[in-house]
Formats: structure tokens, C-alpha cells, sequence
């Protein structure tokens, strides 16, 4: 009987001691709390949401806010602090981004496939200088293309210091820019220093 009273005082001690927002859930799944959609969540967006208790644990890079991917890796190895809903949600958003990188990488190895038939001259004929281009502008699109899903971001592109060409080089204003166009933007180039 002692033992039993020792216990429940030890347990309602450690309770009691226990800061209230260590109890707190996260309710909201990322994409809700990221209220101006940059990838991105700040302790401004989080200040009235029980994700501020753990702010600082989930930001690893500690650059005072937290990417979709720190989000997600919390999530994963600390599930016990999000609400279920949030769990659940999670796991349908990782299975349809699953889905999703598999069609684009299925969609990048067929442009690559179509790419390189394009790019490909009969066995007897010589590289041209148009040939030449065409593999050096593949070879620059495939160093740019950081994420490998065929296409070119603005953020990629910006790495690599095209940001003021990009509107010219996205022919279709899709806000990406192909291989196809790549190489047309590059081909322009080509010929106006041949010109020159």
C-alpha cells in the first residue's frame, strides 16, 4: 500500500512539474501553417500554434525557420507530439509525393530517351557544330538540374545564374524550362556569337 502511495505521488510530482506545452500536439499539418507558401515555416507563422514549443528542435539548421523536409523528418522520428490527423495526412502526402517522383522520374528518363534519339547522328556521319551544342546544352541542363525531374526551376535556375534569362528561355511561360528549350536558348546563343 505504501509502494501504491509512494507512486501516485512520485507520478502527480513529475506531472506536475512537467511545463504544460510539452503536452501540447501538433495539430496542423505544414501546408497549413505555411500561410505565405514558401516552403517555409517561421516562428512569426508559428507563434500561435503548438508547433512554437518545438520550434527550435525541429529547425536542425537552426536558420530560424523550418523547411517542409526538417517538418517531415520531425514527424517521422518524433510522432508521439502530432495529432493523429496530422499523422495520417503525412503518410497520404509521403505516398502521393512517392507517386509523384516515380512519374517524374519515369516522365525524365522518356525525355532523356527522346532526347538522346534526337540528338543522335547515324553511326558514318561526323559531329557537327549543331551536334556539339546540342550535347554541351544536355550536359549544362543535367548539371542545373539539381532535383533530376527534367525540368528547371526558378530556384534552379537562379543557382546557376539565369535568372534573367529565364523568361526568355521558358518558351511556353510555364515557369519551367525544358531540355528542349534549353537547348533552343542555347542554340540562339550559338548562332549569335557565330554572327558576331
Amino acid at each position: 500500500m505504501n509502494k501504491l502511495l509512494i507512486s501516485a505521488a512520485v507520478i502527480a510530482t513529475v506531472t506536475a512539474c512537467t511545463p504544460a506545452h510539452e503536452n501540447l500536439k501538433i495539430d496542423t499539418n505544414f501546408a497549413n501553417l505555411d500561410k505565405d507558401q514558401n516552403g517555409y515555416l517561421t516562428e512569426k507563422e508559428t507563434e500561435s500554434q503548438a508547433i512554437a514549443n518545438y520550434f527550435e528542435k525541429i529547425d536542425v539548421d537552426m536558420n530560424r525557420r523550418i523547411s517542409v523536409n526538417e517538418f517531415n523528418d520531425y514527424l517521422t522520428t518524433t510522432p508521439e507530439v502530432f495529432e493523429e490527423n496530422v499523422q495520417a495526412a503525412a503518410v497520404v502526402d509521403l505516398e502521393r509525393d512517392s507517386l509523384r517522383e516515380n512519374n517524374d522520374r519515369s516522365d525524365y528518363a522518356n525525355e532523356a530517351n527522346n532526347t538522346e534519339k534526337e540528338m543522335q547522328t547515324t553511326k558514318n556521319e561526323e559531329f557537327t557544330t549543331e551536334n556539339d551544342a546540342h550535347l554541351m546544352a544536355a550536359s549544362e541542363f543535367d548539371m542545373i538540374d539539381t532535383d533530376r525531374n527534367g525540368e528547371l526551376s526558378k530556384s534552379e535556375a537562379a543557382m546557376s545564374g539565369l535568372v534573367e534569362e529565364f523568361s526568355r528561355i521558358d518558351e511556353n511561360n510555364d515557369q519551367l524550362i525544358t531540355m528542349v528549350e534549353f537547348s533552343n536558348y542555347q542554340n540562339r546563343g550559338q548562332h549569335k556569337n557565330d554572327g558576331e
